[in-house]
């Protein structure tokens, strides 16, 4: 089988950190070893060129790189090129708004190739879950473009031979979304598969030691924007770190921004700046490569999920999960579908007591430590590429 995947870039600066190129490497590695053909078209930008990770053929077309640019750029006579150029067999588009236009590019050459639709976010908030109306992700809706990025979400629901998107959370809120503004979908071509979890942070073996003597030392390893609850992590670890003297490493995975980009929203150099004068709290300097990230996290006792209450996955809470360290997360949005129970948190004193167990009580450290470890392989690369497989198959073979 050939696939070709389109790829979404939205970070660019710090393309080894993006979480779509590192879903694509992960993919393609795994696939070519099934045997399949796997091309990646993505970004013409010396970033994407230069990038030495996905090993697969790469072909570079004329796609955007930001947050609106990713969502709207888009050429029709390239794509229509490419594609014939490849001549897939199907179609992995990880751009969920692109869907419709790469329908539109089929159906106008007259080629029957089932296009499958990852949807990595659905541009949309959670903040009350008990309203019936949809919010849209502000940080998207400048002069209102947010609604057109919703609308091409739902659109792709009815144009994708399949729509396959992280958990059950986030396919809650497009469906509430359809719902709401009467967009018709079959639901059996709408289903939940994770991403997978990146390999090199799956050990094979749980080394997590129990009676470890950095016992205070905690990771936050997420995106530094306002919109992941930064602050609200800053207020609750000022409390930790007064009660239980704990201490926690910030990694910003946004360390190279460029000046356009920080113009449109500087809030993770601004919490930098915050955070490093925060007692308790200190950022890492020396994780550019995923070796130096690995490394940190592995100094580490726990680690925090965000404050996000629209997190529809974290790959990097299943980082730390995947080499046995304990992932302390709230417990709303789809945090609840892969992290243990016993580490999900509602108020501060449900929080204050995970912290005290974890600092007193070996067993219970233990036990995290496996429930986590067990996890994290459930999203192996070898699993999630095989579920996708079976649906491509499908598809192929109609």
């Amino acid at each position: 089988m050939k696939i070709l995947a389109i790829l979404n870039i939205s970070n660019k600066d710090n393309i080894s950190c993006d979480s779509g190129y590192i879903f694509q490497c992960i993919l393609s590695k795994q696939f070519e070893k099934m045997g399949h053909k796997y091309v990646v078209a993505g970004a013409n930008c010396p970033e994407f060129k230069q990038a030495k990770e996905l090993k697969c053929k790469k072909e570079y077309i004329n796609l955007g790189t930001n947050k609106f640019s990713s969502r709207f750029d888009f050429n029709s006579d390239e794509i229509a090129k490419l594609i014939q150029k490849v001549k897939p067999d199907v179609i992995f588009n990880t751009q969920v708004e692109l869907t419709s236009a790469i329908r539109s590019v089929l159906v106008w050459n007259k080629l029957d190739i089932p296009i499958v639709t990852y949807c990595h976010y659905p541009a949309l908030w959670a903040n009350n879950m008990k309203s019936r109306t949809p919010e849209i992700d502000q940080s998207l809706n400048a002069r209102n473009l947010g609604n057109k990025i919703v609308f091409d979400i739902l659109t792709a629901l009815q144009t994708a031979d399949l729509f396959i998107i992280q958990s059950e959370f986030a396919k809650s809120l497009i469906v509430k979304a359809a719902k709401y503004y009467k967009v018709p979908y079959d639901s059996k071509k709408f289903i939940v598969i994770a991403p997978p979890a990146d390999p090199l942070f799956l050990d094979k073996n749980n080394r997590y030691i129990t009676t470890l003597t950095n016992r205070k030392n905690y990771i936050y390893n997420h995106r530094l924007y306002k919109t992941y609850g930064t602050q609200d992590f800053i207020d609750v670890f000022a409390g930790l770190h007064k009660q239980f003297d704990i201490q926690c490493v910030v990694l910003d995975p946004m360390q190279k921004r460029s000046p356009k980009r920080a113009s449109q929203n500087n809030t993770p150099a601004d919490f930098v700046k915050i955070m490093s004068k925060t007692p308790g709290m200190s950022i890492a300097q020396n994780n550019k490569t995923r070796n130096e990230y690995k490394s940190i996290l592995n100094s580490g006792f726990a680690c925090f999920a965000p404050l996000r209450k629209a997190c529809v996955w974290s790959m990097a809470c299943m980082d730390c999960m995947g080499m046995g360290i304990p992932v302390i997360a709230p417990n709303m949005a789809a945090f609840p579908e892969f992290i243990p129970q016993s580490l999900l948190y509602k108020n501060e004193r449900q929080l204050n007591k995970i912290i005290s167990k974890l600092q007193t009580n070996d067993a219970f450290v233990k036990q995290m430590s496996e429930q986590c470890f067990k996890s994290a392989h459930e999203y192996s690369p070898e699993k999630i590429s095989e579920q996708l497989c079976c649906e491509f198959n499908k598809l192929v073979n109609k």
